[in-house]
């Protein structure tokens, strides 16, 4: 009987210096999230700046306009120019940037514009290769968070990406897939004796 108190014990003074660490845990400082007038950014900003600032109960209205004029860059920071810091008027500027930028037409024709305007490659570049995927991936991934079906856009996107091809990567890309469409499968039965 002791031991199972002693172990109680031992399990107690655990959870308790568990707790006391996670409840001392030193979080790094989050950076005030930046709007350059990009609508592929503005789901991002909206998000972070809300839950940073915007929907902080300790902040005054007044200091959330300052720190909202602060995170704005270009034609947005021009829309909030003229408005002045003051209590009654970070609801008028938040509205006004939600009236321009939370455009769901705007933002998938910003992601299109961007998926189908990369340059083209004008020679093997594993980077520039690397950033044409990860662009695509951007653009792709604001378009599903737009609940766009780009689940069925395979064959759209490898069209658009073989355009944006060197001819050395191409021909490359091309080969590999007819290797890969030529391959006789081989039957069941030879399947399973492998």
């Amino acid at each position: 009987m002791k031991k199972l108190v002693k172990n109680d014990s031992n399990t107690n003074t655990c959870q308790n210096i568990v707790n006391t660490n996670v409840n001392n845990l030193k979080l790094p400082r989050i950076e005030f999230p930046v709007f350059t007038s990009n609508y592929m950014d503005w789901i991002s900003f909206c998000d972070l700046f809300l839950a940073s600032v915007g929907d902080n109960s300790t902040l005054r209205d007044s200091q959330k306009l300052k720190y909202l004029k602060l995170s704005v860059k270009g034609e947005a920071a021009t829309l909030l120019q003229s408005i002045q810091i003051a209590n009654d008027n970070y609801q008028k500027a938040w509205n006004a940037l939600t009236e321009r930028y939370e455009n769901e037409a705007e933002i998938i024709n910003a992601a299109l514009n961007k998926l189908v305007s990369q340059p083209v490659l004008k020679q093997e570049s594993a980077s520039g290769l690397r950033k044409i995927i990860d662009t695509t991936q951007q653009c792709i991934d604001t378009l599903q968070t737009l609940k766009q079906p780009v689940e069925y856009w395979d064959t759209l996107i490898i069209f658009l990406l073989k355009g944006k091809l060197d001819f050395e990567t191409l021909c490359v890309w091309t080969l590999e897939q007819t290797n890969k469409q030529t391959k006789i499968p081989l039957s069941p039965s030879l399947n399973r004796s492998f």
